[in-house]
């Protein structure tokens, strides 16, 4: 005896194809109705999915329909909750571009064209390549009809100029990990110089005979830091008078506390630097918990430019009390106006805002021990003990 399914019994095939799940009494159950979907075969299900897509791209096509007309009423929400900014501007950019794209538009309510391949679509097509489109969309994936759409906008001065003022480039590091991220955007031009550059230094490096592969990542850091080196290493004539200058700390009570500009570094990982970089590239500087040098130039008026690297090297961020800005700038906590000198025990790296707050020129102080974490405070010069007797 043969047993048919009841999805498969005459009227049942339809009656899936065609329930609305809504329709029935109570509020709508997305579970019972995953429930009701998994007791149907996946071919089944496979054609409920193309007739919802279809139902979808309908509803879809009506809505740019209504929303173009609202436009041309002057009608339009300035302001919907329920939609973003990009999908508002989309619909009415589609709008405007159907009604004079027939074919695309017959093809789009049919279901031969989804709203992804519809997008890019009505960019590329024009009245007259209209019915081309519309029969050769339907066989591009979306993300290729986005590329060609992208490819046919022309660039306008504004847009470069925009893009050129959009470039940054950051660097920030992860003490706990001991590494330094980069991230960073370059226009146009740039950014496929720089690509086509690092793309043919990692292809170029090609392992020894018998041995795998390095992965992309891993080629890809590698051929940034050629760049870095190769720079370092050049000719001074031929860049300027830079000289990169990477500060080693190392302490006296301990000697396997090594630091590179304020980064804890391994010992085998400073000797291979140290083995690998010009001496020109770097210093040596033995920090003993009294100072940089003892016999720094107190008497100068600016920072001598060692005790500066060594300070900013020592206070990556803001030293202020809550202050979590890169450090920039170099502050006195006794005032060279008031007889301090550049001690490192007397200074602090902070930042540029809270640099002005300070004496002389502002009303608060620093006050601690650089070198002791957590012993600086952020008090103001009235609250400060005076010097001397009272009056």
């Amino acid at each position: 005896m043969t047993v048919t399914p009841p999805w498969l019994s005459e009227g049942m095939h339809d009656a899936v194809l065609t329930a609305d799940p809504s329709a029935s009494e109570g509020p709508y159950d997305f579970s019972a109705r995953l429930d009701d979907l998994r007791c149907h075969p996946t071919d089944v299900l496979r054609k409920l999915r193309g007739e919802a897509r279809g139902e979808q791209q309908r509803w879809r096509l009506e809505e740019v329909a209504i929303t173009k007309v609202l436009d041309e009423r002057a009608a339009l929400e300035e302001h919907d909750a329920a939609l973003s900014a990009r999908t508002a501007r989309s619909l009415l950019e589609v709008g405007r571009a159907l009604e004079q794209q027939p074919a695309i538009a017959a093809a789009a309510h049919a279901g031969d064209l989804t709203w992804d391949q519809l997008e890019p679509i009505v960019e590329l097509a024009t009245p007259d390549t209209d019915k081309e489109w519309a029969e050769r969309g339907a066989r591009c994936s979306p993300s290729e009809l986005g590329r060609l759409a992208r490819r046919s906008r022309p660039v306008s001065t504004a847009t470069s100029d925009a893009r050129i003022e959009a470039r940054r480039f950051s660097i920030w590091r992860r003490p706990a990990e001991g590494m330094v991220s980069f991230r960073g955007d370059l226009p146009d031009i740039d950014g496929v110089l720089a690509e086509a550059v690092l793309e043919r230094m990692i292809d170029r490096m090609k392992p020894a005979p018998g041995q795998p592969w390095d992965t992309r990542a891993h080629r890809m850091a590698d051929a940034f830091m050629d760049l870095v080196r190769n720079y370092a290493d050049a000719d001074p004539a031929t860049k300027g008078n830079f000289k990169p200058l990477v500060m080693m700390q190392v302490r006296a009570d301990e000697p396997d506390a090594l630091e590179a500009n304020g980064m804890a570094v391994a010992k085998r990982r400073l000797a291979e630097f140290l083995a690998d970089t010009p001496p020109r590239t770097t210093r040596q500087v033995v920090d003993d918990l009294g100072g940089l040098v003892p016999s720094s130039d107190i008497d100068q008026e600016s920072i001598p430019a060692e005790v500066r690297r060594f300070v900013l090297a020592r206070d990556r961020e803001c030293r202020t009390p809550g202050c979590e800005r890169q450090a920039r700038e170099i502050h006195h906590m006794d005032p060279r106006s008031s007889g301090g000198n550049h001690d490192p025990k007397k200074l602090v790296g902070v930042c540029v805002p809270c640099h002005h707050e300070y004496e002389p020129h502002g009303s608060w102080r620093l006050i601690g021990d650089p070198d002791l974490p957590g012993d600086l405070e952020r008090i103001h010069r009235n609250d400060c003990p005076r010097d001397g007797p009272d009056p």
